[in-house]
């Protein structure tokens, strides 16, 4: 089974549920249930340090490029 693609609709769809989440097992299914699509460190950036949607695809489109500054 091919990877999931990172795509700006997958991170607003879980940057939603993550908005969605009431309780602290409705995040911890959020993250089992993303934790192959986007890895720790992204959903993390998105939950933990909220980073925006729009942040968040920025740093893949230049992780995508080779242009990353960080990490």
């Amino acid at each position: 089974m091919a990877p999931t693609p990172i795509t700006k609709e997958l991170l607003e769809q879980i940057d939603a549920e993550f908005d969605a989440a009431k309780t602290p097992d409705d995040v911890r299914a959020v993250f089992k249930r993303h934790v192959s699509d986007l890895g720790w460190k992204r959903l993390c950036r998105l939950f933990v340090l909220e980073w925006g949607v729009d942040e968040l695809w920025l740093a893949e489109q230049q992780r995508g490029s080779g242009s990353r500054k960080d990490e």
